[in-house]
């Protein structure tokens, strides 16, 4: 082989310590942390429905209510209700605006748009 092949040296067991974490599970079960999803996940309102989705402005619809937009996708359409607040819009909001005029500053600056 030229001097290019290397000679066995050793072989290394390795032992499965994940084992001995798994027979100890009952110690850890009564120590689970719960919190509030809502907390950390930034909520806002479907634009056509008023339900509450994940804030997200390029997305204002909840999935039932995209796939009936989808069909005309026409963005200009005016819809019920504030992405941001949830209160109704008057058809002032559209898919392209979902965010009412008067919260636009408020929801920039909680949501860091």
């Amino acid at each position: 082989m030229l001097g290019l092949s290397k000679k066995y040296t050793e072989s290394v067991t390795k032992t499965d310590i994940l084992s001995d974490f798994f027979k100890n599970k009952n110690e850890f079960q009564n120590n689970k942390k719960t919190f509030n999803t809502e907390k950390y996940v930034q909520l806002g309102y479907c634009i056509r429905t008023g339900e509450r989705i994940p804030f997200n402005p390029k997305k204002p619809m909840c999935e039932k209510a995209f796939e009936s937009w989808l069909k005309f996708k026409n963005e200009s359409y005016p819809e019920k209700y504030c992405h941001f607040s949830g209160e109704p819009s008057n058809e002032e909001t559209t898919f392209s605006k979902p965010i009412l005029r008067k919260n636009w500053q408020k929801a920039k600056e909680t949501f860091n748009l």
